[in-house]
């Protein structure tokens, strides 16, 4: 069964590889105020172009909201740089675009 872009975000963020940016108990807050703000996205289109079938849920959320950047460290992802106008980034290339 295919995980909902929450539970995938939770279970990524509590990788100990974050650990070296924030604590724990300091991402589980980032994602509690990151759930309850951000408005919740139904996709209504399926997507399959992924490699990683699992990653397809965030193209999918993406196409749906016309969303300008996905930024995202996963590789799968990344290989992709765009689709249906959403440009996808790692983090440190939305802070050079942005920063």
């Amino acid at each position: 069964k295919k995980k909902k872009t929450k539970e995938k975000k939770k279970e990524t963020l509590k990788k100990e590889k974050f650990s070296k940016y924030l604590p724990e108990h300091d991402r589980r807050d980032f994602l509690k105020d990151f759930f309850e703000t951000v408005p919740l996205v139904r996709p209504t289109q399926e997507v399959t172009i992924c490699r990683d079938p699992e990653d397809n849920m965030f193209l999918e959320v993406a196409l749906e909201s016309k969303a300008d950047y996905l930024i995202t460290g996963d590789q799968d992802l990344l290989v992709l740089k765009e689709f249906e106008g959403t440009k996808i980034v790692s983090p440190a290339q939305f802070l050079e675009i942005f920063a």
